[in-house]
């Protein structure tokens, strides 16, 4: 008995005590890139590792994360080798023109089936250059809206005529489009800015779900259309709403803002003249305020996320207003007694480029002046140009480009008819 019992306690002993055993994971050495080695977007990245393993390589992904948020950008390469040792040698495109610069990461992640390893490599990436691409300028002959095209050393070429009245246009800088719309009779058009070609098309109607357009503004890669039956539609650059803002009872839209956290509209009463602001929910597109008006808003801009300035005029007098999306209120900055506001735009550092007839005049938000800019011209739009510091202004169908700072006139051009609109075009927002 005493042999039987020594017996067992041997064969548990050698059997009980034996170590499970454990499949190690494949082994990943990066050849490159090299930690923290720098690239620009639009860049090729050679990804090259030694991998080994015990049984076999059974699969090899690599990816890119942001740094600081972890996220995966771009795409993932995968590779299915089904060798004990593999040498990786692939290349990793930054196509993307909107990576922001920063540090990022590669994840090299190898399995053999049961187990997997990773290694990471930092890399800083620079973003690609905001570049103008040139413009386009809007304008109408007969029942032809016309598009022409100038380039960036002010050389005109015809773009694309077509078939329409005209009700409003704007550029797309994400989807890289040219908008336009009629007003009674015209679709709403996608343009391909390389080649004048339709990417799509809203169509013009006076009933559901067809209707007439009122006002289009482009922000935040969505292009926000108002429509005459009371409401706002938000499309993205593939034609489909994504969002849809209710104008209040018996109103239509005007003039549209995107702000932060609020999409900011002027609201016009479809029987009668009376005319609101209105602030959405960007979120949930749900209204939360209005607030009724003395006056017509020519345009509006961010402040920051509670407050937007709004160009207006009440009866003859031109007005500048701060409106408090928190307090829902209007706090009147500038009367002009007598001269009207035609057009406005910002130029940076909460200044601003106020147009009235026979003259533009500058605007600064923090010490609340207005002084004089450029006399003896009468402009129906002013824009502005960050990257060159040109200011361009059209009036009736001549357009000027000045100096911003020096106001030194750069180029005239006289366009055969009178000029509907101006739209800068960059290669990204």
């Amino acid at each position: 008995m005493k042999k039987v019992i020594l017996l067992l306690c041997i064969i548990f002993l050698l059997f009980g005590c034996r170590k499970k055993y454990i499949d190690p994971a494949p082994s990943v050495t990066v050849g490159s890139p090299y930690e923290n080695q720098s690239f620009n977007a639009f860049d090729t990245v050679r990804i090259s590792a030694l991998i080994s393993d015990n049984m076999l390589v059974k699969s090899v992904k690599v990816s890119l994360f942001k740094y600081d948020n972890n996220k995966q950008v771009l795409h993932s390469l995968n590779f299915t080798p089904n060798q004990s040792e593999y040498k990786l040698n692939a290349l990793y495109h930054l196509n993307d023109l909107y990576l922001e610069s920063g540090t990022y990461y590669f994840r090299i992640t190898a399995s053999d089936g049961n187990s997997s390893s990773s290694e990471y490599i930092n890399i800083s990436i620079g973003e690609a250059s905001k570049i103008r691409t040139g413009a386009f300028i809007i304008s109408t002959s007969g029942s032809n809206v016309n598009i022409d095209y100038m380039d960036n050393q002010n050389v005109i070429s015809a773009f694309k005529s077509i078939v329409s009245d005209y009700g409003a246009s704007s550029e797309n800088l994400y989807g890289q489009f040219i908008h336009v719309m009629g007003k009674n009779t015209g679709n709403l058009l996608a343009l391909n800015v390389a080649d004048a070609s339709e990417q799509w098309h809203v169509p013009f109607g006076a009933s559901f779900p067809n209707l007439f357009f009122e006002e289009m503004h482009y922000a935040n890669r969505s292009l926000y259309v108002g429509f005459t039956q009371g409401v706002v539609r938000a499309y993205n650059k593939y034609g489909n709403i994504e969002y849809a803002f209710a104008s209040p009872q018996g109103y239509k839209p005007g003039n549209i803002l995107h702000t932060t956290n609020h999409l900011i509209t002027e609201q016009k009463q479809i029987i009668g003249q009376g005319i609101q602001i209105a602030a959405y929910y960007n979120a949930s597109s749900a209204l939360r305020q209005q607030l009724t008006l003395q006056g017509n808003i020519v345009a509006m801009f961010e402040i920051n996320s509670n407050e937007v300035l709004v160009f207006a005029n009440e009866g003859t007098n031109g007005k500048i207003w701060v409106y408090n999306i928190e307090h829902n209120q209007l706090y009147s900055q500038k009367t002009l007694i007598g001269e009207n506001i035609k057009c406005a735009a910002a130029t940076g550092n909460e200044n601003y480029l106020v147009g009235i007839a026979n003259d533009i005049r500058s605007y600064n938000l923090p010490s609340n002046t207005l002084l004089p800019y450029i006399n003896s011209i009468n402009p129906n739009l002013i824009r502005f140009d960050e990257l060159s510091n040109n200011v361009y202004v059209v009036s009736s169908n001549v357009l000027r480009i000045y100096n911003y700072n020096s106001m030194a006139l750069l180029h005239t051009y006289n366009h055969p008819v009178i000029i509907r609109n101006f739209h800068l075009m960059y290669n990204k927002e």
